[in-house]
């Protein structure tokens, strides 16, 4: 029971962050672009598809032991399981630098948007 719980609290958490953050910002071109989208989301969709299912077949049992037919059911995804997470993890560091590097560029942006404020307004005094 505790391994259906998990996986149904995984899959609504990427749910929330799909919906919350991956849908809207795909139609937000102007905050990010496609490429970047890419990267920073990689293969969420692919890590959800997994987890339902995973949970489909745990929800399956209704005759075998618990323990041994989850066991078979994360034995028979190890392979899914681990190419997905490793796709995953490999690319995180290009995941963080797409942040960093807009993040600074949000920055920039601000600092430019600032100082010709600024610098209109000083001349405008003068």
């Amino acid at each position: 029971i505790q391994l259906i719980n998990r996986e149904q609290h995984f899959i609504s958490a990427i749910n929330f962050g799909v919906d919350r953050f991956v849908t809207p910002l795909k139609e937000r071109k102007d905050l990010i672009s496609t490429n970047d989208h890419r990267t920073l989301f990689q293969n969420i969709d692919e890590l959800l598809q997994l987890s339902e299912d995973i949970l489909e077949q745990l929800l399956q049992n209704d005759h075998d032991p618990q323990i041994h037919f989850a066991s078979r059911v994360y034995l028979s995804k190890s392979m899914a399981i681990c190419a997905a997470y490793k796709k995953y993890c490999n690319g995180l560091k290009r995941a963080d630098c797409v942040l960093v590097i807009g993040y600074d560029r949000k920055i920039y942006e601000g600092s430019l948007i600032f100082y010709s404020s600024l610098s209109l307004f000083s001349n405008s005094i003068i």
